[in-house]
């Protein structure tokens, strides 16, 4: 409960207490009061008006109790209200980051699929290339086909084993690469 909303209700507590201890006083009139007094006093109608008076306030002393025990109710919503507020706001920048993390992933996992088919392709045109050699190697005297063969072959094995020994460095320096990115 905020301090002004106590303080009213420690008021309006004053002022409720206030009316029901308190008795009225008579004050002295004068002569011509006095008279105008009691005849007004003894009039049926004077009757009704201090009942609706009294009715009056007493059902005021009621709503003004009532309208305490809704502000505190309130109070006990909003702050129920702010709490939940508070997660959901929380959920939400939970939410975004972990959108943020996906698309990262997503974007990793698109440059590698690029990068595997740019090497795909690189391989398929140095298979080619390799066949039409071997082909044209073929065609040769026998002699010479035989030689460019064997030539062709020795190259490709060392080749072959420059790439692997390349491919395992590379393959350790990614794993590397990972983990540091993971911690």
């Amino acid at each position: 409960m905020t301090r002004e909303a106590q303080a009213r209700m420690e008021e309006m507590q004053k002022v409720i207490g206030k009316r029901m201890t308190e008795t009225v006083r008579p004050r002295p009139l004068s002569m011509a009061t006095e008279s105008s007094l009691s005849r007004l006093l003894e009039s049926p109608r004077t009757d009704i008006i201090v009942r609706s008076v009294d009715e009056l306030a007493s059902q005021a002393d009621a709503d003004l109790s009532k309208a305490i025990k809704n502000e505190e109710l309130i109070q006990g919503h909003l702050k129920a209200l702010t709490s939940l507020l508070l997660e959901k706001s929380n959920e939400l920048e939970k939410s975004k980051l972990d959108l943020q993390n996906a698309k990262r992933q997503c974007e990793v996992v698109k440059r590698l699929f690029d990068d595997c088919m740019a090497e795909k392709e690189i391989m398929y045109e140095a298979f080619n290339e390799e066949l039409d050699g071997m082909y044209n190697d073929a065609n040769l005297p026998e002699d010479e086909s035989w030689a460019a063969i064997t030539k062709d072959l020795r190259q490709t094995k060392e080749a072959r084993n420059t790439l692997s020994k390349e491919n395992s460095l590379l393959q350790r320096q990614l794993a590397d690469a990972e983990l540091q990115k993971e911690e």
